[in-house]
């Protein structure tokens, strides 16, 4: 061996099997984590297939209830504005009837004054 070569290390056959050892191991953990990983990505889309079932299941639902009171609510409105109408009938009429029922009372009054001046005269 010459001084101006560099020096070179010896490499043993335990030196590379205990390597050999530890990648094995790293391997193996990285191994798990890679399926902990997957096992994780296939939960997460089995929870978000399930939410999505179910949460299409109640939009329609939910939907056809809203549905249901609009027309509840207009139908309940049509009759509103029919009672409204015959509630105005009704004030019209009462003002005819109160009119009619003065006319009559002023008739009636009016005969009873006239009676009771022919008998006083």
């Amino acid at each position: 061996m010459d001084a101006s070569e560099p020096k070179q290390s010896r490499v043993t056959n335990t030196a590379i099997q205990s390597q050999l050892i530890e990648l094995s191991v790293r391997l193996a953990r990285m191994e798990k984590d890679i399926q902990e990983i997957k096992n994780n990505l296939s939960e997460s889309g089995d929870k978000v297939i399930s939410l999505e079932k179910s949460e299409a299941g109640r939009y329609p639902l939910i939907d056809r209830r809203l549905d249901n009171l609009e027309k509840r609510t207009d139908k309940h409105g049509e009759e509103i504005d029919k009672l409204v109408k015959i509630s105005q009938e009704l004030v019209n009429s009462i003002k005819v009837l109160n009119w009619v029922a003065g006319l009559a009372g002023a008739g009636v009054l009016s005969w009873l004054i006239a009676q009771i001046l022919s008998l006083i005269g």
